[in-house]
């Protein structure tokens, strides 16, 4: 169970990297049901590891949008 943890957080971790970037490889609809998925399996397992995207919030501040 574990190693099915550690796929999703690495694959969404991937994901939302590519997507800050602006080459998003996977659709939103794909990342929503692997974080949906990865949610499931935290609880069920009582397993969160800090690089989890379910322990982080918000995204890439934007300089356009006035954050320094």
């Amino acid at each position: 169970m574990n190693e099915k943890i550690l796929g999703l957080i690495d694959e969404l971790n991937k994901a939302t990297l590519a997507y800050d970037e602006g080459k998003p490889y996977i659709t939103d609809a794909e990342w929503d049901a692997m974080y949906w998925e990865l949610v499931e399996l935290e609880a069920s397992t009582r397993t969160v590891y800090a690089d989890s995207p379910t322990q982080k919030i918000g995204g890439v501040a934007k300089r356009e949008a006035g954050v320094k």
